[in-house]
């Protein structure tokens, strides 16, 4: 079984994820967009993005969240909610992707990623829109975490490693994180779990 990866954002939470649950998988680390990979990648992804997860027998499975489920699915770990709880985990998984993702990601791309590529930046009221959304749901997050130390059964589960996906970049990305003392806290307990802080440690 093999896991495609590279250094970004959603290729890290995978990483986070195989390494937490002790998956036997290979890590590969992989540039699908560089011209003489894209074709090769194009046969696992149509997207020709990572991460992938091929697993013999079985269609190439690419979308973090879906290699996650597949991840503690094989490794029987409880970092997936047992069935009671998936409606929460399902809320957290849409609620990052629809809310509290998006600026987030506005501020890795611009501040992390672009600079590898481009000297343009976005103007100053655009990434100021931006800033007020992450605002908005960082709050949010924020009270939602008062009174309990994880999102889900007070235990840790993927709705944290989902909602935390940027917040490991949050200085470099310019995300005023330590103004949200209990997301911060959510990310210095993730801090603690070696898989989550280092998941490239000893690899490519």
């Amino acid at each position: 079984m093999k896991l495609y990866y590279s250094h970004n954002s959603n290729p890290r939470l995978t990483v986070a994820v195989a390494r937490y649950t002790g998956a036997a998988v290979d890590f590969i680390f992989s540039t699908p967009k560089h011209p003489d990979h894209t074709r090769f990648f194009v046969t696992l992804n149509p997207n020709a993005s990572v991460p992938i997860l091929a697993e013999e027998g079985r269609a190439p499975l690419w979308e973090a969240d879906a290699i996650a489920a597949r991840l503690c699915q094989i490794t029987k770990s409880d970092l997936w909610p047992a069935a009671d709880d998936l409606p929460d985990l399902l809320k957290w998984l849409s609620w990052t992707h629809d809310h509290f993702g998006p600026p987030c990601s506005e501020f890795y791309f611009e501040n992390i990623v672009k600079p590898t590529f481009t000297e343009h930046r976005e103007p100053q009221e655009v990434m100021a829109k931006h800033m007020k959304n992450f605002r908005r749901h960082a709050k949010m997050l924020d009270e939602m975490l008062m009174g309990r130390q994880w999102l889900i059964a007070d235990k840790l589960s993927f709705a944290d490693f989902r909602v935390a996906f940027v917040l490991p970049y949050a200085a470099k990305a310019g995300l005023p994180l330590s103004d949200y003392p209990e997301v911060q806290r959510l990310s210095n307990q993730l801090d603690q779990i070696a898989a989550w802080r280092a998941p490239f440690a000893g690899l490519s």
